[in-house]
C-alpha cells in the first residue's frame, strides 16, 4: 500500500526532471556532442529505472514467495514514452552530425563542387526548421505523440532526400 505511491513518485519525478533538462530548442543550438551527452544521459536514467524495477523484482520474487509486481503503466508509461522522444532528439543530432561532418570543407576541395555542397548543407540547415513546431515545448507530453510522430517521419523522410543528394 505504501510502496505504490513511492513508486510512482519516482517514475513522476524522473520524468519531470527530464522535461524540465531537456527543451528541444536549447538542445538543437548547443555543441552536438554537449547536446548528445545530455540527453543520452537522461534517456539512460528512465531507462535504467525501469531495468532496476525489475531487477530488483526478480530479485525478491527469487528469495521468497511474494510477488512484487506494481501497475506498469503507471511507472514506465510516462518515462518510456519520455525515453522514445529522447531516442528521437539523438537520432536527430546523429544526423544533423553527420551531414556537417561528412559535408565539410574537406568535401568542397575534394569535389571543387562547393556551391552544390551548399545548396545540401541548406538543406541540412533546413532540417532543424521542420523542427521548429508550436508544440516543442510539449515533445514529451503523451498528448502530442501523434503530431510528434509526423514531425519525426518528416524529418526522416527529409534525411533520406538529402543523402540521395549526396
Amino acid at each position: 500500500e505504501r510502496m505504490s505511491p513511492l513508486m510512482e513518485n519516482i517514475a513522476e519525478t524522473l520524468a519531470r526532471r527530464v522535461t524540465e533538462e531537456i527543451r528541444l530548442q536549447d538542445v538543437l543550438s548547443m555543441d552536438v556532442d554537449q547536446a548528445r551527452t545530455l540527453v543520452t544521459e537522461a534517456r539512460d536514467v528512465l531507462q535504467a529505472w525501469n531495468s532496476e524495477y525489475l531487477g530488483m523484482r526478480k530479485k525478491i520474487e527469487e528469495a521468497s514467495d511474494h510477488r512484487w509486481e506494481f501497475d506498469r503503466k503507471l511507472l514506465f508509461g510516462k518515462t518510456d514514452h519520455i525515453s522514445n522522444i529522447c531516442d528521437n532528439i539523438i537520432e536527430v543530432l546523429d544526423s544533423l552530425d553527420h551531414f556537417h561532418k561528412f559535408l565539410g570543407p574537406d568535401l568542397k576541395v575534394v569535389t571543387g563542387d562547393s556551391e552544390g555542397i551548399d545548396a545540401v548543407l541548406k538543406r541540412v540547415d533546413e532540417l532543424v526548421e521542420l523542427l521548429q513546431v508550436p508544440f516543442a515545448d510539449k515533445i514529451f507530453d503523451k498528448t502530442y505523440e501523434k503530431p510528434w510522430s509526423a514531425v519525426m517521419k518528416k524529418f526522416r523522410s527529409s534525411v533520406g532526400e538529402i543523402e540521395s543528394m549526396t
